[in-house]
Parts: C-alpha cells; structure tokens; sequence
C-alpha cells in the first residue's frame, strides 16, 4: 500500500516539474525569445524607443498613438515582426 502511494508521489512530482518545463518553453516561444537581438540602427537616446503591438492593424494603431509620443517626429520609425506582433523601433537620425 505505501508503496503504491510513494509511486504516486514521484509520478505526480515527475509530471508537475514536465509541465513547468513545458510552459516555460511555450512562454520563451510566445514572447519571441526576450531578450533577443536588437536592431542594427541606433535608436533614440531619449523617449520612447520601440513600442510593440500585436493587432493586424499596427500602422493604423500606431499612427492614433503617435500623437501621445513624445519626440515621434524626430528620427524614423521602422517595424519588425516578432512572431505574431509588430515592434516599432524608433531610429535616430534619418533614414538611410
């Protein structure tokens, strides 16, 4: 009897530490790997450097927030995709 209830105990132990791995692995994938490489260009020293949106309509989205950025029109703003989101980066200087 005891047995069967320390079998139980490791397999429900054995498991719960699986699904953690699991999730984990999920989260890592979902996010796009935080912590990823960062674009080439130099972003803006100060403000608001990237701003990420995960809707099909990121242009539109972005431009309605644009107005609440500070310093938006200066530098350029340039889009990539991380999974199923958008990350807006805000780039100093002009566009090359």
């Amino acid at each position: 009897m005891k047995t069967h209830v320390l079998v139980g105990v490791i397999a429900f132990l054995v498991g719960a530490v699986l699904a953690l791995v699991v999730v984990g692995l999920m989260a890592y994938m979902v996010g796009g790997g935080l912590g990823g490489p960062q674009p080439q260009r130099e972003l803006v020293q100060s403000g608001v450097q990237s701003v990420t949106i995960c809707d099909e309509h990121h242009a539109r989205i972005l431009d309605r927030l644009s107005w609440k950025i500070p310093g938006v029109n200066e530098g350029v703003w340039g889009p990539e995709r991380k999974g199923h989101c958008h990350v807006w980066y805000h780039y100093a200087g002009s566009e090359e």
